[in-house]
């Protein structure tokens, strides 16, 4: 390739352009319906997307922390994904949900997924754990980061937000 756009540090390239990639959503949605919407009426609070798999340290961690999450927040946080509970499209889940957990599969500093862009295209606020160049993309007010070593204050911020009255809506904008 003449050059080439990655958030991939250790690829050697004469023209390599660190950055975010761009990914593609994964709602099914398109742009039209998208830009058309000003909000989106939710029935439901909390959520995350995260799968059973585990091949790797960081993915076992992630798992660990997801099911502490679970723990504390029992029924009021809803699971998906491939080996808890299975879903059609991203579209189906988010757009019911104020707020999500979010985590990218790798943390770098520029690899940002849709993950985090399919929360913002259905309204749904995102408990952020991945780069943590995030907020060079994204307003600070649109996200929470969170981290894994952190679960009280991780929790403390979770259960903060969503009990908050005005939260939600004051994070649209």
């Amino acid at each position: 390739f003449g050059a080439i756009l990655t958030s991939q540090e250790e690829i050697e390239h004469p023209d390599k352009t660190l950055s975010s990639e761009g990914q593609p959503w994964f709602i099914d949605k398109n742009f039209d319906f998208l830009n058309s919407l000003d909000s989106i009426p939710k029935s439901e609070t909390l959520c995350m997307i995260l799968s059973t798999k585990c091949e790797t340290i960081p993915n076992y961690s992630r798992l660990k922390f997801a099911i502490e999450l679970k723990k504390h927040f029992k029924e009021r946080l809803h699971w998906y994904g491939k080996g808890v509970k299975d879903f059609k499209d991203k579209w189906s889940v988010l757009s019911k949900y104020k707020y999500s957990i979010v985590f990218e599969s790798a943390v770098s500093p520029k690899y940002i997924t849709e993950k985090i862009n399919d929360c913002f295209l259905a309204y749904t606020y995102p408990f952020y754990f991945g780069s943590p160049e995030i907020q060079s993309y994204y307003s600070a007010k649109s996200y929470t980061s969170i981290f894994p070593d952190q679960l009280d204050i991780v929790i403390n911020n979770i259960e903060s937000r969503i009990g908050s009255e005005s939260h939600y809506e004051d994070s649209i904008p």
